[in-house]
C-alpha cells in the first residue's frame, strides 16, 4: 500500500466531493479511484466515507482521517521542498574519490578553485585505487580514466591525456632512440594500462599507426616511480605529457619521437550516480574540474 498516494487521493476526493471529479483532477479512470479507496479503507480496517444518491460523507474515522492526510503530506512536502532548496545551495559536503595516480594531476589545483568559487562547500576528498562502484552511497562524484565498463552512472569527461615518449638525457646520449625501429632494443617503463602487452602502437601527426614490438621491463599503476626509474637512465618512457612537463621544461627528460604519441588519448571521466547529476553542486564542481583538467593538459603541450 502506497499510503502517501492513497492520502492524497482521499483528499481530493473530499475536496471535490464525488468520486468523478476526483478522478478527473488526478486524470484516473472512477473504477480505479474507487478500487483506491476500497483497498485504503480496507487497510486501515475502517470505513471512511459513506455514500448515497446525492453526496459523499466522511465518518468520524474518515474525518480524523482527512485531519491526519492534510497534515502528513503538508509535512511531506515541506520536506521535500526544503531538501530541494538545500542541493539548490552551493553549501554542504561532496564526496569525492579518485585513483592516485590520476587524482594528483589536477585535484589539487581544481580544490584551490573549489575553495575560490565556493566557499561553503565542503569536500572530503578519497584517493582510491580500486574499482569503487559510482552507485555507492559513499561518493557524489569518481574520477576514473580509461574505457568505461557499463555504469550505473553518468559520465561526464573532463580531459584527455596525450601519452608520449621519453628518456634521460644521458640516456639519449648512449643509445640510439631517434626512429621508430630503433624502439625494439631499448627496454620500456610505464603506467599498466599503456604497456599491458609487448606491443606499443605510435600514431604520427599524419594520422598513420605504427606497431612496434617492445620489451616492457617495469609496469606501475603510478606515474612518480616511472619518471624516476625513466630520469635515473633505466630504459624508455611511456608516460602522459601532463605528468612530465616538468621533468621536460627543466631538461631532465627528453621527449623522444617528437613527431608521434602513444595510442590514443586516455580519457579521464567524472562518473556521477545518475539521482545525483541534477545537483547544482556536481554541475559547479563538474565545470571546475573541466576547467583545472584542460589547464593542466594545455599547460603540459606548452611545455
Amino acid at each position: 500500500m502506497d499510503i502517501l498516494a492513497a492520502m492524497r487521493i482521499y483528499l481530493r476526493i473530499v475536496a471535490r466531493g464525488t468520486f468523478s471529479r476526483a478522478a478527473i483532477d488526478l486524470d484516473m479512470g472512477q473504477p480505479a479511484i474507487s478500487e483506491r479507496i476500497a483497498k485504503l479503507e480496507a487497510y486501515l480496517g475502517v470505513q471512511l466515507l459513506r455514500r448515497n444518491a446525492r453526496s459523499l460523507l466522511c465518518t468520524e474515522a474518515g474525518k480524523a482521517f482527512h485531519d491526519l492526510s492534510l497534515e502528513t503530506i503538508q509535512l511531506v512536502d515541506k520536506g521535500i521542498s526544503s531538501l530541494k532548496e538545500l542541493d539548490s545551495n552551493l553549501t554542504g559536503t561532496l564526496r569525492i574519490a579518485a585513483p592516485v595516480a590520476y587524482g594528483e594531476m589536477f585535484l589539487s589545483s581544481a580544490l584551490i578553485r573549489v575553495r575560490a568559487s565556493l566557499p561553503e562547500l565542503q569536500i572530503d576528498l578519497q584517493f582510491d585505487d580500486g574499482m569503487m562502484d559510482p552507485s555507492s552511497e559513499d561518493v557524489d562524484l569518481l574520477i576514473r580514466p580509461g574505457v568505461l565498463k557499463k555504469e550505473r552512472a553518468v559520465a561526464f569527461e573532463l580531459c584527455a591525456l596525450k601519452h608520449i615518449l621519453v628518456c634521460s638525457p644521458a640516456y639519449a646520449a648512449s643509445g640510439q632512440c631517434s626512429q621508430v625501429s630503433d624502439l625494439a632494443g631499448h627496454p620500456f617503463i610505464g603506467m599498466k594500462e599503456m604497456l599491458g602487452d609487448s606491443h606499443l602502437s605510435l600514431l604520427s601527426k599524419n594520422g598513420e599507426v605504427e606497431c612496434v614490438e617492445i620489451r616492457a621491463m617495469v609496469t606501475a599503476n603510478h606515474w612518480h616511480p616511472v619518471l624516476e626509474l625513466v630520469k635515473a637512465e633505466q630504459g624508455i618512457g611511456v608516460l602522459p605529457q601532463a605528468f612530465c612537463a616538468s621533468a621536460l621544461s627543466q631538461g631532465k627528460l627528453l621527449h623522444i619521437l617528437p613527431h608521434h604519441q602513444v595510442g590514443w588519448p586516455l580519457p579521464i571521466y567524472a562518473l556521477v550516480p545518475e539521482r545525483r547529476t541534477s545537483s547544482l553542486k556536481i554541475k559547479a564542481l563538474i565545470q571546475i574540474l573541466r576547467q583545472s583538467a584542460s589547464a593542466c593538459v594545455t599547460s603540459a603541450a606548452g611545455a
